[in-house]
């Protein structure tokens, strides 16, 4: 799955811009990031606003579902990671593959190969 491409245009030229890589991979950060902020404002509240609610089981239970947050968050971070690592490394294979089947042309040759140019006895 590829990202699209933003063009934008400006007095120097064409700026691009890469916008998040497909619904997929959107979406799971977004899920990463509800998480994260899920815990956070449950540490939060637990901290302050909470605190005198927080007693016996209450306190074992509210934790546990704020630890589960901050786990799923990480998870998700640690799912992204592997994604984005997958997703280069097959950029990268398609690249090289790109470069090395590629056909020749005037800008891939060397610097000094217009010799064919010139008559073989001419400096």
């Amino acid at each position: 799955m590829r990202g699209a491409d933003l063009d934008l245009e400006s007095r120097g030229g064409t700026v691009r811009l890469r916008t998040v890589q497909g619904t997929v991979q959107a979406r799971r950060r977004w899920f990463g990031l509800l998480f994260l902020i899920l815990a956070a404002v449950m540490l939060i509240w637990g901290l302050t606003l909470l605190r005198p609610w927080l007693v016996g089981w209450r306190f074992v239970i509210y934790w546990m579902a704020c630890i589960a947050l901050a786990s799923a968050a990480f998870v998700v971070g640690c799912a992204d990671l592997l994604a984005v690592r997958r997703q280069q490394r097959r950029e990268m294979q398609d690249l090289i593959q790109h470069t090395l089947h590629a056909p020749p042309t005037a800008k891939n040759s060397p610097a000094g190969s217009d010799s064919q140019d010139r008559p073989r006895g001419a400096p």
